[in-house]
């Protein structure tokens, strides 16, 4: 019989060890202010910096990021030994490295130990029946988001993030704010199930920087600046006399996803407010006027719970490709509980809509695709739009998706292969989740060819790109099916990598070849416990 382990008590255990680590990014961060104060010692000054990519501040590795994932994951340990299935940022050379597996950092950093002040194992309500399976569960652990800023000192964007997924879906996590207000440090964490499982919760804590026990020591604080559950309950009508604000968070990258999302948000946004000037009430928009508001902030986590905290209207986060798992776990499993328990609409999804992965073994955790997040009813609406859009943007499409197809210099002439016809890469994934690269798509062809299209295949010929478009697809809640249109290249010809070095085939030389499918039928069903079956036929 599989172990079962209490997500209730995972999360508490969870949101004490966060707080633990919330200490030490303080203590780092006090130490180098001592240090800025003395000039005695150049390394306290830089708060022990080092570069995954030199000179890069975006990867910045601090002793604060290795000192407080080996706190979390000793608390971790202390209580489920090496059985959880834990996925932390900082890899183990890394933090090797830091020279942490020769040091109590408990001591070293005036943390308290497990042993010294027992983890809090029940600060979330829970029921008898509230266990699920061990191997279901993955512990996703960023112990410093944000590390280029606190590098920068812009320390009030730092935060310590500790996700759990279910089944690949993530249901609970903390948010740890070492420099919140009035020089405390915040949690916020949130978990929702099913009902059997027990209630959703969303919560806020303020904790003194200097507490010894965690329970006695922490203040509630109110979840939202105001109640949006009344908020997002207007009529139309109310919400038609005042106008709304659209809140849009993001990074100071110029990544292309990013540009354009924020030009589209604000062509509609004019689109809109210049109808009403002739016509009342719009269906899509019902608010007299929508001012964006644009605001651009460091660190993942920061972006994201300022989203579902901010009090606009509604307020979308935009996270171009590159984060991770671990940046975004705990922020989408608190805006599920927020949502669930407040009443809120809101929306997570990559940037052509569709659903973050998270491998349930923790091997995959890039998003390659980008992040959308929104909270609220318009901003809901304008993520939808703007999800349709990418999907449309041959641009987008061929800047995003280029690893996934077979070709890496000709995208000016391969956008005349999508026929400027919106595509459905947010549906077309494999059994994980992930979108298909064209490698994979032929190594599942090859069980339904013929010998001699099979033989052609294997000897002179592979699969250079393909199309989806949206006008060959059924959508149903529970399975796709579509047509996936096929353009092949001669094998001696394509863009390939041969130990290192890239081959790359002259435009000219693309060709159509006839004896292999020009398309293929797909399917991907869903079953009750969040898996997929994929099925090609010819």
């Amino acid at each position: 019989m599989s172990e079962n382990i209490c997500l209730a008590k995972l999360l508490s255990i969870c949101v004490d060890s966060c707080a633990r680590a919330c200490r030490v990014i303080r203590f780092v961060h006090h130490k180098r202010l001592r240090a800025e104060t003395s000039a005695l010692d150049n390394s306290l000054l830089s708060g022990g910096v080092t570069y995954k990519e030199k000179n890069d501040p975006r990867s910045a590795l601090t002793e604060a990021d290795g000192a407080a994932q080996r706190i979390i994951m000793q608390c971790l340990c202390y209580e489920y030994g090496n059985t959880l299935r834990i996925i932390g940022e900082e890899d183990e050379e890394e933090m090797e490295e830091g020279n942490y597996e020769n040091m109590d950092v408990f001591q070293s950093y005036c943390v308290p130990r497990p042993t010294d002040q027992p983890l809090c194992i029940s600060l979330i309500p829970s029921v008898d029946c509230s266990e699920v399976p061990l191997s279901d569960v993955t512990v996703y652990i960023d112990p410093m988001d944000g590390t280029r800023e606190f590098v920068e000192n812009r320390i009030h964007n730092v935060q310590c993030l500790i996700g759990i997924t279910l089944c690949g879906i993530p249901v609970a996590g903390v948010i740890g704010i070492p420099f919140g207000q009035n020089d405390n440090f915040e949690l916020v964490y949130g978990i929702h199930l099913n009902q059997s499982l027990g209630p959703s919760v969303a919560e806020r804590i303020s904790l003194h920087p200097e507490y010894q026990s965690f329970l006695p020591e922490y203040a509630s604080k109110p979840f939202f600046p105001f109640h949006k559950g009344q908020k997002e309950t207007n009529s139309n009508d109310d919400c038609f006399d005042k106008g709304a604000v659209l809140r849009i968070f993001t990074g100071d990258s110029g990544r292309i996803q990013k540009n354009h999302a924020i030009r589209y948000l604000n062509e509609w946004v004019e689109e809109s407010n210049s109808k009403l000037n002739s016509s009342k009430k719009q269906d899509s928009f019902p608010f007299a006027s929508t001012t964006i508001d644009l605001k651009i902030k460091g660190g993942c986590g920061s972006k994201i719970l300022q989203t579902i905290l901010d009090d606009a209207d509604g307020a979308i986060s935009i996270l171009p490709p590159g984060n991770c798992s671990w940046d975004t776990a705990a922020p989408t499993a608190i805006l599920f509980a927020s949502m669930k328990k407040y009443g809120l609409s809101g929306k997570v999804t990559d940037t052509f809509g569709g659903e973050l992965v998270y491998h349930r073994k923790g091997r995959i955790v890039k998003n390659d695709l980008g992040v959308l997040l929104s909270r609220g009813d318009i901003a809901v609406k304008y993520h939808q739009r703007l999800c349709q859009k990418m999907r449309e943007d041959q641009l987008i499409l061929n800047y995003a998706l280029n690893k996934y197809w077979n070709h890496t210099k000709f995208q000016k002439e391969l956008l005349e292969l999508h026929n400027n016809e919106s595509q459905a890469v947010d549906v077309i994934r494999n059994e994980e989740g992930h979108l298909f690269t064209c490698f994979e798509i032929q190594k599942r062809l090859e069980a339904l060819l013929s010998i001699d299209q099979l033989q052609i295949l294997t000897n002179s010929s592979e699969l250079l790109h393909y199309t989806v478009p949206e006008k060959d697809v059924i959508r149903n809640s529970t399975d796709i099916k579509c047509t996936m249109h096929l353009t092949w290249t001669s094998k001696e010809n394509s863009t390939h990598e041969n130990n290192g070095v890239k081959n790359e085939v002259a435009y000219e030389d693309v060709k159509t070849l006839i004896k292999l499918p020009n398309s293929i039928e797909y399917q991907r069903i869903k079953s009750r416990n969040n898996t997929h079956t994929v099925i090609f036929s010819l």
